[in-house]
């Protein structure tokens, strides 16, 4: 959310450890132009791999950037297409809408599951996009989530207490 101040651009990916298991990572970079042309500021640093482990399809998706208190956060999407009743589990990291800080550490504000701070929502096994609308005061998030074959739907929600969120 604060890119044009920071040059901070987010990395979510999916990554083969050394065991074999796949893990769901997101990595902060910044970024500065240099001559015309981007150029690392920071070295990419990893600030959060989810607790579940990963499969190889419905991983983490997509991210966007907001600002909860004044401080710049990510809200991103980790998917769980196998297994409904881990997207359920708020112990487990997957089918989920996440939230952190640019450091990796909890977010800031209420938190909907006080217990598990970073998550945001649950029940989103499959989504693949998110975008936030500037121009809606409610701040909804659009959520693009699939279905195996069918019921393939858009979720337009009010992720956030609407006096938590601003930017």
């Amino acid at each position: 959310s604060d890119y044009e101040d920071t040059g901070n651009v987010f990395f979510l990916y999916t990554y083969k450890n050394s065991d074999g298991g796949v893990e769901n990572r997101v990595s902060i970079v910044s970024l500065k132009e240099r001559f015309g042309s981007l150029v690392f500021a920071t070295e990419p640093q990893k600030i959060f791999t989810a607790n579940v482990p990963g499969n190889f399809s419905h991983q983490i998706t997509d991210g966007i950037g907001v600002e909860v208190e004044g401080k710049s956060h990510l809200l991103f999407l980790i998917g769980e297409g196998f297994d409904a009743t881990r997207a359920q589990d708020l112990a487990l990291e997957g089918g989920k809408v996440m939230l952190i800080q640019v450091d990796g550490s909890n977010p800031l504000g209420m938190r909907p599951y006080p217990k598990h701070p970073k998550i945001q929502a649950v029940g989103i096994r499959n989504a693949y996009t998110m975008a936030q609308n500037q121009y809606d005061t409610r701040k909804r998030v659009l959520i693009g989530d699939t279905g195996p074959d069918t019921n393939d739907r858009i979720m337009y929600a009010p992720l956030f207490l609407e006096n938590r969120i601003s930017g």
